[in-house]
C-alpha cells in the first residue's frame, strides 16, 4: 500500500464485501513501515480474511512482487485501495478464466466514480477494429494497460522494480510479447 492510500481502504473493503463471488484472498503490502496505516487497518473488520505484510521500502513494483509471493490463488489482480469493483466483477473474471483455459489475462473498461456513486467518465478505452476486436499492437506505442486487471498465476511476468513509472504498461507489453502482440491469450470485456 502506498503513502496515504490506506484512507480509501475501508471503502475498498466494503466494496469487496459486496462481491457476489466470495472465493478471493486479500493481501495488503505496506511499502515500508507506516504506523498510521497499521492503526487504520487494525480498525477494519470485514467479513473476509486478509493478511498484512510490511516490507522495507522499495516502491510499488517491489511491493506488488512481494504480495504475489505471499498469494496462493490461481489468479491475481494488483489492486490499489482506491479501486472499487462492480459487485459482479470477480465472478465475471473467474468465469472467463474457468470457461476459457487459454486465457491468461482479462481486461476491460473501468470508470471513475464519484463519492455519490455516479460515473464521472469511462476510461480504459482500448484501440480496436470495427468488428470490436482489440488492436494489441497499439500497446507498443502508448499505455493502454492498467495493472489492476487479473492474470493467471503462471502467466505472471513480475514487476520490474527498477522502473519509477509506467510499470503497468511495461508489464502489459512484456505479456503481449509472448504472442507477438496478437493478444490471443487475453480477453477484453467490451462494456460499451
Amino acid at each position: 500500500m502506498l503513502f496515504r492510500s490506506y484512507r480509501t481502504l475501508e471503502r475498498c473493503f466494503k466494496n469487496l464485501e459486496q462481491q457476489d463471488y466470495k472465493a478471493f484472498e486479500v493481501i495488503i503490502v505496506l511499502d515500508g513501515p507506516n504506523k498510521r496505516a497499521e492503526k487504520e487497518i487494525r480498525k477494519l473488520k470485514p467479513n473476509f480474511e486478509y493478511q498484512v505484510f510490511t516490507k522495507e521500502w522499495g516502491g510499488a513494483p517491489a511491493a506488488r512482487n512481494y504480495g504475489f509471493e505471499k498469494s496462493t490463488g490461481d489468479y491475481v489482480a494488483y489492486m490499489d485501495p482506491d479501486i472499487f469493483l462492480y459487485p459482479e466483477t470477480l465472478r465475471v473474471w473467474a468465469n472467463i478464466f474457468e470457461e476459457r483455459p487459454h486465457i491468461n489475462r482479462v481486461r476491460g473498461m473501468y470508470d471513475i466514480i464519484n463519492e455519490q456513486g455516479e460515473v464521472m467518465f469511462p476510461i480504459g478505452q482500448t484501440p480496436g477494429f470495427p468488428d470490436g476486436s482489440v488492436w494489441y499492437e497499439a500497446f507498443k506505442y502508448t499505455n493502454f494497460c492498467s495493472g489492476m486487471f487479473p492474470i493467471r498465476r503462471e502467466y505472471n511476468v513480475g514487476w520490474r522494480e527498477e522502473l519509477k513509472s509506467l510499470q503497468d504498461w511495461d508489464m502489459g507489453v512484456r505479456m503481449l510479447q509472448k504472442t507477438d502482440f496478437k493478444g490471443t491469450d487475453w480477453h477484453y470485456i467490451n462494456q460499451s
